[in-house]
């Protein structure tokens, strides 16, 4: 049977981090769900951590593409991936343990609804909480202030083409994608939780 869920994780040289995050999805109070590992031409030994876990545990794919960005990884994750609902993990950031069961219930109730996300914790080289607060569609078009880390339906990922490939800045993706899924008739929802850890560092890219 195919998974409810699907955790796409885009890897370039996050092979220091890679294992933590994994821990992080292996640990899901939810437990019908698949990790797609993918490895973006990593150069450490991302192959490796993947390759452990996928031994371990079934649920965890590992793949290996030629190096194309953040973007083109996901996008490969996604021909990939077999469930219902989709949630984009950075391989150096953690989900909490009860933020599937929690999204999955409320997309199943409301087929309006195409995004759930949350707040985030920062941890790192920075602490504190990152209260993201509910949809504003104005705020949005000014800049992005919602994470990739949300979930959302793979459904709506076919009506608005995926991500972007080929922005001239890292990053904009999420960005890119949000203004998109605003165009169609699905619903942001917020959940005033914390979903996931965001790890900064003096490499990060935001």
């Amino acid at each position: 049977m195919k998974p409810i869920l699907s955790f796409i994780i885009p890897c370039y040289n996050s092979a220091s981090t890679l294992g933590e995050t994994l821990v992080s999805v292996a640990n899901q109070h939810f437990e019908d769900w698949e990790a797609l590992i993918v490895n973006d031409g990593s150069p450490d030994h991302v192959e490796e951590i993947g390759l452990q876990w996928v031994e371990k545990d079934s649920r965890f794919k590992y793949f290996k593409k030629v190096n194309g960005g953040l973007g083109s990884a996901r996008n490969y994750g996604l021909e990939k991936a077999e469930g219902k609902y989709i949630v984009p993990l950075d391989s150096d950031n953690l989900i909490t343990p009860d933020f599937a069961h929690k999204a999955i219930a409320i997309l199943d109730s409301d087929e309006r609804i195409g995004v759930v996300y949350g707040n985030a914790e920062y941890f790192g080289e920075r602490e504190g909480l990152w209260n993201v607060g509910k949809f504003d569609k104005l705020k949005m078009l000014r800049h992005n202030y919602i994470d990739a880390c949300a979930m959302i339906r793979k459904s709506l990922f076919d009506e608005t083409g995926g991500y972007e490939e080929k922005l001239p800045f890292q990053g904009h993706e999420d960005w890119d994608f949000w203004l998109r899924v605003m165009q169609t008739h699905y619903k942001f929802y917020y959940l005033p939780v914390v979903t996931f850890q965001y790890r900064v560092t003096k490499s990060s890219m935001i």
